[in-house]
This record gives structure tokens, C-alpha cells and sequence, in this order.
């Protein structure tokens, strides 16, 4: 369940409300059975009742309280204005798939030098994925590897069974327990088979980040295939790194060939993207529902 549904449902027993959600934009509720609070970014928290509220302050002060705790700075879910795919961003992402089905790779993405913002995907759910995330990702599959366990496998279950962890040292166990509970809040619905490709693009663009920071200088192109990452990397518009993932030994003619051509669209679409805000560490993004009528 996701963490606003949590929340929502939180709210809803400790007002003894009907309902509960958050709404962004339109006029303040003026039904007498809802009672309501601004919160960050222009969203407002909703109680809804079964019949209209007499004693609507204490209620409302009950309400400003939850939100104060859970919501903001000093709560545990940060709200984002949804956001709005542009045309080039679907380009783009039509572009890299069209990338990966000429090529072997599993998967294409593009970042940049610094921040954590992936500017495209051939796979559209990794909306809710950044470039921590996926060095996140990287950083436990090898640590789960290091003891013999698949983590793909683990994340399809949607957690670890307790008997996985018998003879794993227990602040190792610990590590990665909490890391799979983060992991499937930020990429939920996935199959063994989606994990492995995640954790194969995970893998490519850790080893990407810690070449460039080891050299201290940008990777222009450069082919890595070993035991546990497989990529082709390929920088454009001195800042942007294109990375195809792969999930073993692939043809560095095949994939330079392919890339070689895919460029010039690629780099137009990246370049007309408007600009994007990687947000604070440790935010979520949230689907909310609109406001009802």
C-alpha cells in the first residue's frame, strides 16, 4: 500500500471522517460535512463526513495536526505537483525503446554528469526512479550477491522470507531487508524479469558514475562488459550520458552502429527538454486522484 493511502486511511479513523484525500487546485470545499487545511505546494487535506459537522473547530485543529506530522518538511511524505509529460519527453522515450529493439540492450536511459535526473527511459515506469535510486539498486543486488541471493528474485516476492537469511550475517541481513522495502516503494509492480533488466541498467549506470568520478573527467565512450555490468556508454551535448544496458556480452559494433544513427534525434529531443527539478532526497512522488465534483 502505498504511503498516501496510509496516510489517508490514518485520517479518516483518528477524525472518525467517511473519507479523507488530498485535492490540488479548484475552490475550497464549502460543504458543511467537509473540513479541510492547506498543505505544501497549494494541496489541501480533506475530511469528508457521512452528515454535516456541528463542531467543526476541534476537528479541524485535530486535522492541521496530522498534517503538520506526516506532510512537509518535518513529515515523511513530500507532495509534488504532477507532473506533465511534454511531447519531446515521449519522443524520447518512443526514441529509446526504438534504441533497445535494434540493439540487445534491456534497457536505455539517459542522465546527466551531476544530478540525479534520469532525462529518458526506454521504459516508461522508471518515472519514479532517479539515478540514487538505481545506485541503490546496484549497491544491493551486489551485496545480495555477495551472500548468494538473487535479489530480483526477492523483489518479485515482494520482500525476503525469513529462512533466506538463516546463515547471512544479521547487520547484513538488516541492510538489506530495509533496502528492499525501499526499493518496492519506489518501483512497485515489477516481475523477476523487469528486476533483472532493472538491476542490469542499475549496474550500468553506477559503473558510469564511479568511472567518471574515478577519472575525473567525463566518459566520452566507452564499452564495459565483465562479470556484473554490461553497457555502452555514449556522451552528447557535453553534459548528457546515453547508456544502454545489457544483460550479458553484446556486439560493440552492433550497439556503436545502432547508437551512431539513433544520435542526432536523441540529442535534438534531450536538448529541447524543459528544465527539471530533482527534487529533495528522500521525496516520494504521489499519484493523487482529482478533485471530485
Amino acid at each position: 500500500m502505498e504511503p498516501i493511502q496510509r496516510f489517508l486511511g490514518l485520517v479518516a479513523r483518528e477524525l472518525g471522517a467517511e473519507d479523507a484525500r488530498f485535492e490540488l487546485g479548484g475552490q475550497d470545499p464549502e460543504d458543511s460535512r467537509h473540513i479541510y487545511c492547506t498543505v505544501q505546494q497549494g494541496f489541501r487535506l480533506v475530511a469528508v463526513f457521512r452528515s454535516p459537522m456541528e463542531h467543526r473547530e476541534p476537528l479541524t485543529r485535530r486535522l492541521e495536526m496530522l498534517a503538520s506530522a506526516f506532510v512537509g518538511e518535518r513529515g515523511a511524505l513530500e507532495l509534488k505537483r504532477p507532473q506533465v509529460v511534454s511531447p519531446s519527453a515521449r519522443e524520447l522515450g518512443d526514441a529509446l525503446a526504438a534504441l533497445v529493439d535494434r540493439t540487445t540492450a534491456v534497457r536505455a536511459v539517459v542522465i546527466d554528469h551531476r544530478s540525479p535526473v534520469i532525462w529518458g527511459s526506454s521504459n516508461p515506469t522508471h518515472a519514479r526512479m532517479d539515478v540514487d535510486a538505481f545506485s541503490r539498486l546496484s549497491d544491493a543486488a551486489s551485496a545480495a550477491s555477495s551472500v548468494e541471493i538473487d535479489l530480483a528474485h526477492v523483489l518479485d516476492a515482494g520482500g525476503p522470507e525469513e529462512t533466506l537469511w538463516a546463515e547471512v550475517p544479521a547487520e547484513l541481513a538488516h541492510s538489506l531487508k530495509r533496502q528492499i522495502v525501499q526499493l518496492l516503494e519506489e518501483a512497485p509492480e515489477r516481475d523477476v524479469v523487469q528486476w533483472s533488466r532493472e538491476i542490469a541498467c542499475a549496474h550500468a549506470i553506477a559503473r558510469v558514475r564511479r568511472t567518471e568520478k574515478e577519472r575525473a573527467q567525463s566518459v566520452r565512450q566507452e564499452v564495459i562488459s565483465n562479470a556484473q555490468v554490461h553497457c555502452f556508454v555514449r556522451a552528447f551535448a557535453n553534459i548528457y550520458r546515453l547508456i544502454l544496458a545489457f544483460e550479458g556480452s553484446f556486439s560493440q559494433l552492433n550497439a556503436e552502429g545502432a547508437v551512431i544513427q539513433a544520435m542526432p534525434l536523441i540529442e535534438r529531443l534531450v536538448t529541447s527538454l524543459p528544465p527539471r527539478d530533482p527534487g529533495p532526497k528522500g521525496g516520494r512522488m504521489l499519484n493523487l486522484r482529482p478533485v471530485s465534483d
